[in-house]
């Protein structure tokens, strides 16, 4: 009995200081606009394209998921990467704006465009694609969101239907 007396004070101290501290809120109203600003700098970055201003979009363990292709891992291999973009002859990239969601916790989110690439291809004929452009965020310890996953396919035909799916 004495040894449960004895005990008691720890107890209710562990109740008082674990039991009465309170999660952080997210004002996940904020964090989707400040995820909406980051996912527009991504945007603009791209047309025409700015290697330097995406490069510090990614995070240092970033992957690319391009279709059809490997996975692209790191910043020095995605730099490499995309600096085939700017060897194509009138590349274009322009976004719609972006579906946005943030998690209720605010660490994660994800942004979900449409794009239509067009550049020249060798024969000088231009190309244009359509892609789902999807991107997973992580937001850093400096409040920055990076890019930890991007993975695009071909958007379907407008003949398509969901039926396709």
């Amino acid at each position: 009995m004495m040894r449960l007396l004895r005990t008691m004070p720890v107890l209710f101290a562990s109740v008082l200081l674990f039991g009465c501290t309170s999660v952080p809120q997210v004002d996940l109203d904020a964090e989707r606009a400040s995820l909406q600003a980051a996912a527009e700098a991504y945007h603009a970055a791209g047309n025409p394209i700015d290697i330097e201003a995406m490069m510090t979009l990614y995070a240092e363990d970033s992957r690319i998921i391009p279709p059809g292709r490997l996975e692209i891992r790191g910043l020095e291999d995605i730099r490499e990467w995309m600096s085939e973009f700017v060897d194509l002859t009138n590349f274009n990239a322009v976004f719609e704006t972006p579906t946005i969601q943030v998690s209720a916790a605010g660490g994660y989110g994800y942004s979900l465009a449409t794009a239509t690439l067009s550049y020249d291809d060798p024969d000088g004929e231009q190309v244009s694609e359509t892609v789902r452009d999807l991107h997973v965020w992580e937001k850093h310890p400096d409040g920055s969101w990076k890019v930890v996953v991007d993975i695009w396919n071909e958007a379907p035909g407008p003949e398509s239907s969901s039926e396709d799916m």
